[in-house]
């Protein structure tokens, strides 16, 4: 069904800043100045290679945070904002900017900085790195940041293009896994179809003609659960290039093949790539 002709593809990047737990990305961006710095500077360098860049400030603002920290949604506001986000990588920034007294009694100024970037959809790392400024005497951090990115930018952005060219060859790791609901009168070992094939040999056929390149590896096989770690699907919608394909367009062809030629239902659980689906029977799921 897939094959690999997918376009030649840059991804679009976001560039979020790293928070703790006790942080709120409010509070970064409204009372660390040098952190929105580092943010400006970092998208800077994307929008200087020709990334498409999505402006975090403008997305966390489509993105209440005080309503999300208020209800009992069990989602982090980083989960929301990935999902709710067309990018197709986070590039996470922690950076420090320091003064201290130099051996000579001077003071100087550096910045720290950490870039981890991330596969929205997977959370697959795609690539990290570490370093810092020069260092100076003077006080101006869009300065530092700007040497501090520099200083790891082209090493990141050399790991960064190397993997996700890879998922743009081999296709997105996606976790897949099949279960039966206690009430279906089906099985994976239950005969269905003309012919007499197992439901457990339907499946893999249809995994197998669907998988991104035929890849797929599923170790669980067993009467109540069918389950691949790593069942590749196509970074880009084949009908619509210019939309990212996900967990919730492959459930869609396969809960309509198991309803047009077994009639079975079943039901979705997605989070990501992570796809559970729990086929409920010739019932409808409750």
């Amino acid at each position: 069904m897939f094959a690999s002709a997918q376009p030649n593809v840059q991804p679009s990047v976001m560039v979020v800043p790293f928070k703790t737990s006790d942080q709120t990305f409010k509070d970064i961006i409204e009372n660390d100045r040098a952190r929105r710095i580092a943010i400006a500077k970092v998208d800077e360098y994307f929008l200087a290679r020709d990334f498409r860049t999505i402006n975090f400030l403008q997305h966390l603002n489509s993105v209440n945070e005080d309503q999300i920290l208020e209800s009992k949604n069990q989602q982090t506001l980083e989960q929301q904002i990935a999902e709710n986000t067309n990018a197709d990588v986070i590039v996470y920034i922690d950076a420090g900017y320091k003064n201290y007294r130099a051996n000579d009694g001077q003071q100087v100024y550096v910045v720290n900085m950490t870039l981890t970037a991330i596969d929205v959809q997977s959370a697959q790392t795609l690539s990290a790195a570490e370093g810092e400024s020069k260092v100076g005497s003077f006080d101006d951090p869009e300065f530092y940041m700007k040497s501090a990115i520099d200083a790891i930018g082209d090493n990141f952005l050399n790991r960064l293009n190397k993997q996700f060219g890879d998922i743009v060859k081999n296709g997105r790791p996606m976790k897949l896994s099949i279960t039966i609901s206690p009430s279906s009168t089906v099985d994976l070992f239950t005969e269905i179809g003309e012919d007499y094939d197992v439901l457990m040999d339907v499946l893999e056929e249809y995994f197998k003609k669907t998988a991104f390149n035929n890849y797929m590896r599923c170790p669980i096989k067993v009467q109540s659960k069918y389950e691949c770690d790593d069942f590749r699907i196509p970074l880009k919608d084949p009908d619509n290039p210019q939309m990212n394909y996900t967990a919730s367009d492959y459930y869609r062809e396969l809960r309509k093949f198991l309803r047009k030629e077994f009639q079975l239902f079943s039901k979705p659980t997605i989070i990501g790539s992570n796809l559970r689906v729990t086929i409920c029977g010739t019932e409808k799921c409750q």
